[in-house]
């Protein structure tokens, strides 16, 4: 009996040996040892609230997992988890969190199992709160202690004879704070200490990124105001949102580059689909939130972009509403286009191409301010960009678009910015095989998309070879007339033909009316004084094959003509000559078309009609380009060495004069 006891007294303190001594007490009283072992004696998932009990084999604390830790645990809906009751665990990620002047709790991001698992509970740990902080082993001079005060602990200093307990040297504890009470404007809590756990904290940031006070509407058919802006510190940085009254009210307050106090705002999990900065929470600003200004000039944290790249070749696999990281070469820029939304919103966007090293390219779709300011000669430089936060979309095949959260950085001072520079200035960009159907028009992407490489060849395919979807092909080619009348055979008179129609603008569908007398729709049921105007225009294209009527919608003819329907109809009503020149303006110019050839029947008869899904003018860069991935393609010899140039003794042939016959070496020369 006694060589057992004796047995297990050894197993117990080889299993205690394998925890960090006093880990659980340090906690408790405000320290954060660094990567502690401790155990687990008590675990609680309960599907966003998942909480449980550590152990450092004397004294125990309470502690709250994040999802991704809890994942790591197993349970019947995880049988593959590693960590169980009664397992030791090294924190590596983790903060303490203050929910009053005497409570603490630990907030667990990161773990990992210890290299020793115990056989079983490790001793008989009692609460850290209980049992209070132990004196040191040294004590200075002083009255001794006469046990621990309430809470475990004194704020009186070693000199004093009524403590409870001596505090290590250079020990200054925070002062108690009632929870009503924001944290003191003085000592304002750093950016990286705020979770959902925080209950009254200050924080003095700067502003980053002040955000626009724009309108959504919920599917409920709610219209609310939602405003936000990203605040920094030297710690961190942090997004804050507001909404209805809350949000016009801050959106008032708020600078960019200024200084504030910021108290009283929900703490929770930050969605990293709108959300892109350095921190897992964010704050959402409410009635009795407070933003107060402050003149002082604070330094702050310099984000710095975990890039997680994926190639661009490798998006075909991603699900659509993915979030990724993209990095690639400019090789087309769109115009920018100004749409109306199901809801009647008015929206700015701008479609680029981006390709990679993986031989691969995208479109990437830019909204307000992105689309806007996106530099023009992009593709000219062939300049690299970096995208952080893209979200993957099925629009035309495969495509990607920024959402208000996505990071934009020009020609970064990356390896694989570095290595996609190199690859590009060879050309082979321009030969990337596309994943989209390439709207921005540019260059002879449309990679497996594109059906045919001229427009003979696109009308010459058989119906029963184009999907249903449509036949795609890139063209370069011209407009060789814009189809402003019809009729006028054997004689007659020719009928006007409206490159327009009037539509409603609410959901652009054709409103009825006329002019003076009202208009209304038939779709939605607006009606008012006045319509707006979108295009339907007929073209014919020519290139190299032969020709083709297509048939231009609004956003591809506001392309072709740098006008909104709306604009061209006021030169019409004014000046019809004036607008003749305007259409005659864009014909016999070299442009790149994307075509989309679909089967309607009429009558009985299938017949394919052509539209244009895009249209850019041809540059001699994109062109050069396109000529240089072409000619790459073919296996040819080297070019033969040039011959050596005259040298300085030998006479150069001499020009004849004029009217003259030029010398057979002069010719040469």
């Amino acid at each position: 009996t006694t060589r057992g006891a004796a047995a297990n007294d050894i197993s117990a303190t080889s299993d205690m040996s394998m925890l960090t001594p006093n880990a659980c007490i340090d906690m408790c009283y405000g320290e954060k040892p660094t990567r502690p072992v401790v155990q687990l004696v008590d675990v609680r998932l309960q599907g966003k609230n998942n909480k449980g009990v550590m152990s450092d084999g004397e004294t125990t604390f309470f502690a709250v997992f994040n999802s991704a830790v809890a994942k790591m645990f197993r349970s019947e809906s995880n049988p593959d988890g590693q960590v169980e009751l009664y397992s030791a665990v090294r924190l590596t990620d983790y903060t303490i969190s203050t929910i009053s002047a005497e409570t603490r709790v630990a907030i667990v991001m990161g773990m990992e199992m210890n290299e020793s698992q115990p056989e079983g509970k490790i001793g008989d740990p009692v609460s850290a709160k209980d049992k209070g902080k132990p004196e040191p082993a040294e004590l200075p001079a002083a009255t001794p202690s006469k046990g621990p005060s309430p809470g475990g602990h004194s704020n009186t200093t070693p000199e004093s004879s009524q403590q409870s307990r001596v505090a290590p040297a250079g020990f200054a504890p925070k002062p108690a704070a009632r929870a009503s009470e924001p944290a003191a404007p003085g000592r304002p809590t750093p950016i990286e200490a705020l979770n959902p756990y925080s209950r009254t904290w200050t924080v003095r940031a700067k502003v980053t990124e002040n955000g626009e006070l724009r309108s959504i509407t919920t599917k409920a058919g709610e219209t609310m105001s939602v405003w936000e802006m990203v605040i920094a510190d030297e710690s961190g940085e942090i997004k804050c949102t507001a909404w209805r009254a809350d949000a016009e009210r801050f959106a008032r307050i708020a600078e960019l580059g200024s200084t504030y106090l910021v108290s009283r705002g929900q703490i929770k999990i930050a969605n990293k689909r709108y959300s892109s900065t350095a921190n897992n929470y964010e704050i959402t600003l409410g009635a009795d939130s407070a933003m107060v200004k402050q003149d002082v000039e604070l330094k702050t944290f310099t984000p710095t972009y975990h890039f997680d790249f994926t190639p661009i070749a490798d998006l075909s696999a991603k699900p659509a509403n993915s979030t990724v990281d993209v990095i690639g070469s400019v090789t087309e820029v769109g115009p920018v286009q100004n749409i109306v939304s199901k809801a009647g919103r008015e929206l700015v966007k701008r479609v680029i191409n981006l390709s990679d090293d993986s031989n691969a390219a995208i479109e990437v779709t830019l909204w307000g301010k992105s689309a806007e300011t996106f530099a023009e000669d992009a593709a000219a430089t062939a300049a690299v960009i970096a995208f952080k936060g893209l979200v993957v979309s099925e629009w035309n095949t495969r495509s990607l678009g920024a959402v208000r959260s996505t990071k934009i950085q020009m020609d970064p001072d990356l390896p694989q910015a570095k290595r996609v520079k190199a690859w590009a200035d060879t050309g082979a960009a321009s030969a990337a095989t596309s994943l989209s159907i390439n709207t921005s028009g540019g260059g002879s992407g449309g990679g497996g998309a594109s059906m045919a490489d001229d427009l003979a060849e696109l009308l010459g395919l058989p119906p029963s070879k184009i999907p249903e979807k449509g036949a795609y092909a890139t063209v370069g080619g011209y407009i060789s007339r814009i189809l402003t009348s019809k009729g006028g055979g054997g004689g007659g008179p020719a009928e006007e033909r409206p490159i327009w129609y009037s539509a409603c603008p609410k959901c652009n569908k054709k409103a009825i009316g006329e002019y003076g007398a009202g208009w209304s729709c038939e779709s939605c049921g607006w009606s008012g004084d006045a319509c707006t105007h979108r295009y339907i225009v007929a073209v014919q294209l020519i290139d190299a094959s032969g020709t083709s009527y297509a048939t231009a919608y609004q956003e591809q003819a506001i392309a072709i003509f740098g006008k909104t329907a709306d604009e061209l109809k006021a030169i019409k009503d004014a000046d019809q000559s004036a607008f003749e020149a305007e259409c005659s303006s864009v014909l016999f110019k070299r442009r790149t078309f994307r075509l989309r050839a679909k089967i309607e029947t009429y009558q009985g008869v299938d017949r394919t009609k052509v539209g244009v899904v895009n249209s850019t003018p041809t540059t001699p860069i994109t062109e050069g380009k396109r000529m240089l991935a072409d000619i790459m393609k073919y296996d040819l010899p080297e070019p033969p060495a040039p011959e050596p140039s005259a040298t300085p003794d030998e006479p150069m042939p001499q020009a004849a004069a004029d009217g003259e016959a030029a010398e057979p070496a002069a010719v040469e020369a």
